[in-house]
């Protein structure tokens, strides 16, 4: 969507959180102005809570790191994303594909499944004999596709024509086309069960008169 900011939301109390912030904050920096994105580094629930208020209307959020509850508990994914969407009400992004389907838009995200079967893949080759320097480069782009939630598109009217090529769009429901062709075929099996019925029932007329 059209934004003004982005608000990159990381942590420092996890390896992980520290190596991506860095990251980001690096990688950030080569793109966008410093007066287009902040961070929140550390905070809780409560302390989002609170400064929830003050983010400019065209706020878009990057979720990178783990939140804690007022306790310093931090949740699974779902409740994470489920707090922030409650709180923030704002269009999230990540980098994981394990949050995909729980609240966030999407984007390009780290698909750790296909990943493992790449690598698989590789593994298999090596060991069948073929010199890894002849194996093949995986890109990310083979590797990390780009995903998105139909829900949240809809919900940010998001239109799907900007979406990167060769995007993938889960939860969209089916087509006129496909739920026409389904009735169809339902339609098309039940006649002919129905003829079925029809045809046993003359042939049990037929050899019940014959024996009358």
């Amino acid at each position: 969507p059209d934004y003004s900011k982005i608000l990159v939301l990381t942590d420092s109390f996890t390896r992980t959180g520290k190596i991506l912030k860095k990251q980001v904050t690096d990688t950030i920096a080569t793109l966008l102005p410093p007066t287009r994105y902040f961070f929140w580094n550390n905070l809780d629930y409560n302390e989002i809570a609170y400064r929830a208020g003050d983010l400019p209307p065209a706020t878009v959020v990057l979720w990178l790191g783990m939140v804690r509850d007022s306790h310093g508990i931090v949740g699974n994914v779902q409740e994470q994303i489920a707090f922030l969407q409650k709180t923030l009400g704002r269009p999230i992004y990540s980098f994981w594909d394990h949050s995909i389907g729980h609240g966030i838009v999407g984007g390009k995200l780290v698909d750790s499944a296909q990943q493992g079967r790449l690598a698989a893949g590789l593994s298999i080759a090596i060991l069948n004999g073929q010199p890894a320097d002849s194996l093949p480069i995986i890109h990310s782009d083979t590797a990390n596709p780009f995903v998105f939630d139909y829900h949240q598109l809809k919900k940010f009217s998001i239109d799907q024509k900007r979406l990167p090529d060769g995007s993938r769009i889960i939860n969209k429901p089916p087509s006129t086309i496909v739920l026409n062709r389904k009735f169809l075929l339902v339609g098309i099996g039940c006649s002919i069960l129905s003829l079925l019925t029809l045809f046993h029932l003359f042939i049990l007329l037929r050899v019940k008169k014959r024996s009358a």
